[in-house]
C-alpha cells in the first residue's frame, strides 16, 4: 500500500499516469517533496513495527516493553502522515496538524478495531459457543465501548477543528468583542458557505451526514446491548454483532468519504460558487424590524423541541417505552423554527456570493476603479453616485444610490456578479464582455471605499476609544530618496497621514516638523502626502514624504472627504486644500480633521493627546483585511 501510494503520489505530481510506474519519478517524489520525506519516514517505522511484530517474544519480562515499542510506532505511523496532508498548508500550522495528528490516531484506534470486533461478536452470537469465549468478548466489549467513546469524541472534535480550518474561517474573533452579531455572523458564514460551495465541504457534509448513523448505532451497542450480554443467550450477542457489524461497514464508507476530501482541494484555496438562492446573515439583516425576535423565537423554539424529543429519542435507542407524539412534535418545532430562523436571517444571493477577490483592496485598484466607473457607470448611477445620470430618467427602475452605504450589506462578490451578468429585475446590464475580471474587483474596490466614505462623514477630531472600524486603504511608496514603503509596513506605530495643498499647507506642515520630535516619543509617524494638483513638499522635512504613488493615495483617500454638512457633488473631483487622518497601529483611521470644520489639530495639545490614546489602545479587531469579501 506504502509504494502504490508513491506512485498515485508520483502521478498526480507529473500529470501523466504512467508515471506511476517509472523510478525516475518516484525519486523525484521521494527527495524532493514534503511528501516524499514523510514517505520515508512511515515506511521506515511501519518496517521497525513489522519486525517487532515478527520478532516479539512471549516471556512475560519483555511483553510490556515490545508492546510500549510497537503501540508508539503504530501511532508514529499513522500521525506523521499529518505532515504530507492538508493540515501542513492552513494557518495556524501547529493547531491544525494537532488537530490532523489527533484525528488520525484515534479514527485508527477506532475503526480499525471494528472489524476485529464484528469478527469476534459473529463468533460469540453462533450457537453452541462457549461460555469462557463470550466472558471474555463481552469484556473486550466493555472495555472498547470505554476507548471508543472517548476515541469517536476526538475524532468529531478534531474533526471539527480541522474541518473548520481547512474551510477558510475565521482563526480570530473578527469584530470587537462587544460586537457579538458581526463576529458570530462573520465565523459562522466563514463556516458554513464553505460547506455548501465547494467539494471539499461536500466531502465534510458527507462525513458529517455518515457519522450520525456511526453514532446512533455505537450508543444501541453502548448502552442496550453491552449491558444486556451473558453466557446463556445468543440474542444480545445478535444484536450487537448485528450493530457493530453495521457500523464498521458505515465507517468503511466513511473513510472512503474521508480519502476523497483529503485528495480534494481545501474550501481555503478553492473557488466557492454558492448554490442556493439566498444566503443567511445576521450581520445584513440585524437592523430590520423584528429580526431580533424572529431570533429569539427560533432559538427558543429550537430549545424546548429539544427538551421534547431528547428523552424520548433516547428511549428509542435503548428500546424503552416511549411517547412517539413527544419525539413527533419535537422534531415538527425544530424544523419549524430553523424555518424561522432562515427565513427571518436570509438575505438574495448569487452563484458568485462567496467569491473571493484576487485584487488587493488599495489605492492602485481604487483609482482604477474611479477611472471604470466614470466611464462605464456614471451616465446611470451620476457623477457623485446618487443614481441621478443623464439615463436615469429613461429607465424603468431607478439606479440604486451608490452615495448611501447600501453595500455594507452585500457581499463583494454579490457586486462582482451584478458587474458581470447585471443585476436581477433592474436594466442594470453585465460588463463582463466590455471589462476584464480585474477591472470589476477594482469597482467593487472603489464602491467599497466610496459606501465607506458615507459613514466616515462621522468621523471627528476625537478619537473615539475602543471603536475601530474603518479599515484604511493600504498603499504603496517610494519617497524622494528613492526609498519604497507602504503604509502597511507602519502598523505597529500610529500613523499621522496628512494631504496638503502648497502653498495653502505650507503653514501647517512647518508646524508639524516642529512637533516631530514630540510625536515621534509617542510613536506617531507622521506621512505627508500632496493632494492632485499640489507640488511635492520640500525633502528637508522630518517625516516620510511619499513622491511616486502619491496620486493614487491622496485620490483613494478623497473619497473619505464627506462631512455631515457638505456630501459632495462629484466622486472626487472636489478636494479640500487640506485633510488629516490618524491611523492605529494595526491599520484602522480613528479620526479626520479638516481645518475649515474645526481647528483643534491647530493645538499640539490636542493632538498628541489622541495619539497617546492610540499608543496605548490594545488590539480590539484583526487588522483589515487586503480583499474585500
Amino acid at each position: 500500500m506504502s509504494f502504490a501510494a508513491l506512485g498515485l503520489q508520483a502521478a498526480a505530481v507529473s500529470g501523466r499516469p504512467a508515471a506511476a510506474w517509472e523510478w525516475a519519478e518516484w525519486r523525484h517524489v521521494i527527495e524532493r517533496t514534503r511528501f516524499g520525506a514523510v514517505w520515508q519516514m512511515r515506511l521506515a517505522a511501519a518496517v521497525l513495527l513489522l519486525g517487532l511484530l515478527l520478532w516479539r517474544r512471549r516471556a512475560a519480562p519483555h511483553l510490556r516493553a515490545e508492546a510500549l515499542a510497537a503501540w508508539a510506532l503504530a501511532a508514529f505511523v499513522l500521525c506523521v502522515a499529518a505532515w504530507s496532508g492538508h493540515g501542513a498548508a492552513v494557518d495556524p500550522t501547529e493547531m491544525a496538524l494537532t488537530a490532523a495528528a489527533a484525528h488520525l490516531l484515534a479514527a485508527g484506534v477506532w475503526a480499525g478495531a471494528l472489524p476485529w470486533l464484528a469478527f469476534g461478536s459473529a463468533r460469540a452470537a453462533a450457537a453452541g459457543t462457549d461460555a469462557l469465549y463470550r466472558q471474555w468478548m463481552a469484556d473486550l466489549l466493555r472495555r472498547f465501548s470505554g476507548l471508543a467513546t472517548l476515541g469517536v469524541a476526538t475524532v468529531v472534535a478534531s474533526g471539527v477543528a480541522m474541518s473548520y480550518l481547512l474551510l477558510g474561517a475565521p482563526t480570530e474573533w473578527p469584530a470587537r468583542a462587544d460586537d457579538w452579531v458581526a463576529g458570530a455572523s462573520t465565523v459562522i458564514e466563514g463556516f458554513v458557505a464553505p460547506l455548501l460551495s465547494t467539494r471539499f465541504g461536500g466531502w465534510v457534509l458527507l462525513k458529517m451526514a455518515l457519522l450520525l448513523p456511526v453514532l446512533w448505532l455505537a450508543a444501541a451497542v453502548r448502552w442496550r446491548w453491552v449491558p444486556a450480554l451473558n453466557n446463556r443467550d445468543a440474542a444480545p450477542w445478535q444484536g450487537a454483532h448485528r450493530s457493530v457489524r453495521t457500523e464498521a461497514l458505515v465507517v468503511a464508507f466513511l473513510l472512503w468519504a474521508a480519502a476523497n476530501a483529503a485528495g480534494t482541494i481545501p474550501a481555503a484555496h478553492d473557488v466557492k460558487v454558492w448554490p442556493l438562492p439566498f444566503r443567511v446573515s445576521l450581520a445584513a439583516t440585524w437592523g430590520q424590524p423584528g429580526v431580533a425576535l424572529w431570533l429569539w423565537l427560533g432559538v427558543a423554539g429550537l430549545v424546548v423541541a429539544l427538551a421534547l424529543g431528547a428523552r424520548d429519542w433516547t428511549a428509542v435507542v435503548m428500546r424503552r417505552p416511549a411517547a412517539p407524539w413527544r419525539a413527533c412534535a419535537g422534531a415538527a418545532l425544530a424544523l419549524a423554527s430553523a424555518c424561522a430562523l432562515i427565513w427571518a436571517l436570509s438575505v438574495p444571493a448569487w452563484p458568485r456570493t462567496y467569491l473571493r477577490s484576487e485584487v488587493p483592496y488599495d489605492a492602485v485598484s481604487i483609482t482604477r476603479g474611479i477611472a471604470l466607473y466614470r466611464r462605464h457607470c456614471a451616465d446611470c448611477h451620476g457623477a457623485a453616485a446618487r443614481g441621478d445620470g443623464p439615463l436615469a430618467a429613461r429607465l424603468a427602475k431607478p439606479p440604486t444610490d451608490l452615495a448611501e452605504p447600501h453595500t455594507a450589506l452585500h457581499t463583494g462578490g454579490d457586486i462582482f456578479h451584478w458587474l458581470t451578468d447585471g443585476k436581477p429585475d433592474t436594466p442594470m446590464p453585465g460588463f463582463a464582455h466590455t471589462t476584464s475580471a480585474e477591472d470589476r474587483w477594482d469597482i467593487v474596490n472603489f464602491l467599497r471605499l466610496f459606501s465607506s466614505g458615507f459613514q466616515a462623514r462621522i468621523l471627528t477630531p476625537s478619537v473615539v476609544p475602543g471603536r475601530p472600524w474603518l479599515g484604511a486603504p493600504n498603499f504603496d511608496f517610494t519617497d524622494a530618496q528613492g526609498r519604497p514603503g507602504s503604509l502597511k509596513d507602519l502598523r505597529g506605530q500610529v500613523v499621522l497621514l496628512v494631504f496638503y495643498t502648497l502653498p495653502a499647507s505650507q503653514r501647517r506642515l512647518l508646524r508639524l516638523a516642529k512637533w516631530q520630535a514630540r510625536l515621534a516619543e509617542r510613536s506617531v509617524q507622521v506621512v505627508a502626502v500632496p493632494l492632485p494638483g499640489s507640488p511635492t513638499a520640500s525633502t528637508a522635512l522630518p517625516f516620510i514624504a511619499p513622491v511616486d504613488g502619491a496620486a493614487d493615495a491622496a485620490t483613494a483617500y478623497l473619497l473619505l472627504r464627506r462631512t455631515l454638512a457638505d456630501a459632495g457633488k462629484t466622486i472626487a473631483d472636489e478636494s479640500p486644500h487640506h485633510m488629516e487622518f490618524l491611523i492605529d497601529r494595526f491599520g484602522y483611521a480613528r479620526s479626520r480633521w479638516l481645518p475649515s470644520e474645526s481647528p483643534e489639530w491647530a493645538d499640539a495639545q490636542f493632538l498628541l493627546r489622541q495619539g497617546e490614546l492610540l499608543r496605548e489602545e490594545p488590539r480590539l479587531m484583526p487588522p483589515p483585511d487586503d480583499h474585500v469579501h
